[in-house]
């Protein structure tokens, strides 16, 4: 059975705020976290998150920290998530995400932070 915590309890991250860290709209950041946008609604109110949520939660807010180390501001982090990238066959960070592949999105950020291009 897996854990089962309260977002506005001792999990203790605010949803909203790291989606505005990465300049996502909630139905963009419910895709990110594999939630409904209904379940990070319920979550505003102290409603509970199991544990694999609380995870990609908790990496999202990785993500938007690594990011932030990127670009310069949230506007240049929502349009690298949301730009077709030629690094992933054309597709967005975004949906590479969405299809289970944000160790390719960490590579990607390793490169631009290393300032190597592969």
């Amino acid at each position: 059975m897996e854990t089962m915590i309260g977002a506005g309890t001792s999990f203790g991250f605010d949803l909203s705020a790291i989606r505005r860290r990465l300049g996502l709209t909630q139905a963009e950041f419910a895709k990110l976290v594999g939630l409904s946008e209904r379940s990070i609604a319920g979550s505003a109110t102290g409603a509970e998150l199991n544990a694999n949520s609380q995870r990609r939660i908790i990496e999202a807010d990785r993500l938007a920290t690594e990011l932030e180390g990127v670009f310069r501001n949230v506007s240049g982090i929502s349009k690298w998530l949301s730009s077709a990238n030629p690094g992933f066959e054309q597709l967005t960070p975004l949906a590479v995400i969405e299809r289970g592949e944000i160790d390719r999105v960490w590579r990607a950020l390793y490169f631009l932070q290393s300032g190597s291009p592969n």
